[in-house]
């Protein structure tokens, strides 16, 4: 084996199938009359070469059942995608933050729970004195001012679970708007 033999490009892209078929990196070697470092070379540059000029070379696998295939399939159909790949391309490339975590929302969710510690001291303060009253016999007078304090703790916990729930749906929708703009971005390209 020569050491300073060289690869042409037709033999380096020869080279660089075969290996992608599975072939072994020594029998690359002997196939080419080169060493075996100057295969792992040719790889590594190769390699180098296509994150350099941005080309694609990872593949996604993923397991899903039938149904939602379906599913997603007639949502790319209904989008125009001609394939799989086309619409997973453009959701990967065109959603860039869409997994990021909100900070309005991080926001909102923090104001809240909160809320619901302070809610919570308050009908445990309530229980307690309730039950001391219990405890010592007495039968357990509460005021009309607590009885409307409870009905006020109640009506604000309902409030801020409705809030709460709001704001997810309010960021659901805005995902789910990003990703139907994604998918129908016409101008949109494919990297």
């Amino acid at each position: 084996m020569s050491k300073s033999r060289r690869l042409s490009p037709d033999q380096r892209l020869s080279l660089l199938a075969q290996r992608r078929k599975g072939v072994a990196t020594k029998e690359l070697a002997v196939r080419y009359g080169i060493s075996e470092r100057a295969v792992r070379y040719a790889l590594a540059t190769e390699k180098t070469r296509k994150i350099a000029a941005h080309q694609k070379d990872t593949t996604i696998a993923v397991r899903i059942d039938g149904d939602a295939l379906r599913h997603f399939d007639g949502v790319l159909f209904t989008h125009g995608f001609s394939t799989r790949s086309e619409a997973l391309r453009r959701i990967i490339y065109g959603a860039a933050g869409f997994f990021s975590p909100d900070e309005h929302l991080a926001n909102e969710v923090k104001k809240g729970v909160s809320e619901l510690a302070r809610v919570g001291t308050n009908i445990n303060q309530i229980a307690r004195r309730l039950n001391q009253a219990a405890v010592m016999g007495s039968p357990g007078t509460t005021s009309k001012a607590e009885l409307i304090e409870i009905r006020e703790l109640s009506s604000l916990v309902l409030e801020l679970r409705n809030d709460l729930q709001s704001v997810i749906n309010r960021r659901r929708t805005q995902l789910q708007e990003v990703l139907r703009n994604v998918l129908s971005d016409e101008a949109g390209d494919d990297r």
